[in-house]
């Protein structure tokens, strides 16, 4: 039966390469790329540590996966639900079988696969001695199963905790604000250990028996010489996975046993008579309805409020690593500048041709309404406006202020609103003639979404986003002129410009979106249905 269910999950995967997918494709070859580049690295680096040093690289190496894979389960585990006990439940399947066939699946997909290649990356750091060599098979395998099985153990566990909406929304942005900040993370976890690099080995000597590290350090120790360390290391990974073991296979009998109880749907709450939520604080018009719902699921929905959290989250990390220009000219920030002034804008304005797509089906109440175009271009601008306008005005403010280039202010400002005005007036047109692609709703924010428009229409969608960086000119022109004369006048007329240029494109868009909603909404129904 473990061979059935290993079958059922290499045919989940192997469909993603016969769905006619160049983009699954396309992800799975830059994803094995990046992969081997950082397998040859770590495996570079493993051959450069000294002998006395193998333990401590080798403690550091397991540490670090196994935080990996029992982090990740708590906010992506509905990213593949292929053997997901609740619904193989219905079937004639023991829990221990389908515990074998989830610790076995777990190595089949990209994930298990890039595991297992820096697994065996890391015994370079094992080359001095055969007898470490020899060894890492046992560790090998005594340490991956212990991390899988802890990963599933995890998963069931957590399943209570995921079933409550406001929870799994907050891990799933506290994830995702790491993942935005792992850069300064990472300095920082780099600083730190620099820092404390004398007491790194009595650290090491306490991770190595905890369930972090002990199955890893086997080979180390056999390598040493320390063969009773290394018999007491097995045991002590022995004990670790069966107490794992039978926690998750409790957990599994409970779970199988109450199939939906903890993921049932509780009855909607009744609003009071006269409150109406966000429709309340609006005017009694089409187009504010519009906004009203689109601010609902932009702040309710985890696929959407990502989006919204990207912005604040980037302007916070330009600004933790230093990126601010109070040591140097303005050009010597080239490129932080134009991600403020520019990507950031063009990839917020750009989030309006997510809007169609994140409803999915939902938007169906817009072609049947039937509703006029400019109402539903106009509720959407209003709700875009509203959220993301505010958080780059206040984020450009700050980058500012905490650079001491205030003499850049203005410039800087205007050219933001400026962008972000031209990439809502491209995405007010283009959504209606290529819809982005997006998960499901109620699915997880990690899934990767269907994409069956063809690869000529993706690769076009992804083109859509460079048309505001390129009519970005003007105000880049302006701030590149006042840096070099000191003359804020060039400034204010490039951001000046780039505001007006903002506008003109904005009112076209919106011109142009409204027709073709009116003449095409029923195709663009057709497509986000497709998504789902």
């Amino acid at each position: 039966m473990v061979a059935v269910l290993l079958k059922l999950k290499w045919a989940n995967f192997a469909a993603l390469f016969t769905s006619k997918n160049v983009w699954v494709i396309v992800g799975v070859a830059f994803g094995g790329l990046y992969a081997l580049g950082a397998a040859f690295g770590l495996g570079a680096l493993g051959f450069t540590v000294d002998k006395t040093w193998s333990l401590t690289f080798m403690v550091l190496f397991a540490t670090v996966l196994s935080l990996i894979w029992w982090i990740v389960p708590l906010v992506a585990a509905a990213a593949d639900a292929t053997l997901d006990p609740e619904r193989l439940a219905p079937y004639p399947l023991t829990a221990p079988q389908l515990m074998g066939g989830q610790v076995l699946g777990a190595f089949v997909g990209i994930p298990g696969a890039v595991t297992l290649v820096m697994s065996l990356a890391a015994a370079t750091s094992l080359t001095s001695t055969g007898w470490a060599l020899a060894f890492y098979p046992l560790s090998l395998v005594l340490g991956l199963a212990l991390v899988v099985v802890v990963s599933r153990l995890i998963t069931q566990l957590s399943i209570p905790l995921r079933a409550r909406r406001g929870v799994t929304n907050l891990l799933t942005i506290i994830s995702f604000s790491i993942l935005v900040m792992l850069g300064p993370i990472m300095m920082g976890a780099v600083t730190g250990l620099y820092s404390m690099i004398d007491r790194l080995p009595t650290v090491v000597s306490f991770l190595q028996w905890t369930p972090f590290a002990a199955p890893w350090a086997v080979a180390v120790h056999a390598g040493q010489g320390n063969w009773g360390a290394a018999g007491l290391l097995v045991l002590v990974s022995l004990v670790y996975l069966s107490l794992a073991w039978m926690m998750w296979q409790r957990a599994m009998e409970k779970t199988m046993a109450n199939v939906g109880a903890l993921t049932a749907h509780k009855a909607a709450a009744s609003l009071e008579a006269g409150k109406l939520g966000l429709l309340g604080l609006f005017p009694d018009k089409p187009r504010w309805a519009i906004t009203a719902r689109v601010l609902h699921m932009m702040f309710k929905d985890t696929r959407c409020n990502l989006n919204i959290l990207m912005v604040p989250l980037f302007y916070t990390m330009f600004i933790f690593m230093g990126t601010s220009m109070s040591s140097r000219e303005m050009g010597g920030d080239v490129m932080g500048l134009f991600f403020l002034t520019v990507f950031l804008p063009a990839f917020a304005g750009y989030i309006f041709a997510y809007l169609i797509s994140y409803e999915n089906t939902a938007f169906s109440m817009h072609v049947l309404a039937p509703l006029r175009g400019i109402e539903d271009r106009l509720g959407r601008l209003y709700a875009m406006l509203i959220i993301y306008l505010p958080l780059m005005l206040v984020g450009s403010l700050v980058y500012v202020l905490v650079s001491q280039q205030t003499g850049y202010i203005a410039p800087i400002m205007l050219t933001t609103v400026g962008v972000f005005l031209v990439s809502l007036g491209v995405s007010a047109v283009s959504d209606m003639y290529f819809s982005v692609p997006a998960p499901p709703p109620g699915s997880s924010p990690w899934k990767t979404p269907k994409q069956p428009d063809g690869f000529a229409k993706a690769l076009l969608r992804g083109f859509i986003m460079l048309i505001p960086m390129v009519l970005s000119v003007p105000g880049g022109a302006g701030l590149l002129a006042q840096s070099m004369t000191g003359n804020p006048l060039w400034g204010w007329l490039g951001g000046g410009a780039m505001l007006i240029l903002g506008l003109v494109i904005l009112l076209l868009g919106i011109r142009l979106g409204s027709r073709r909603f009116e003449q095409h909404a029923a195709d663009a129904l057709q497509r986000v249905a497709r998504f789902g």
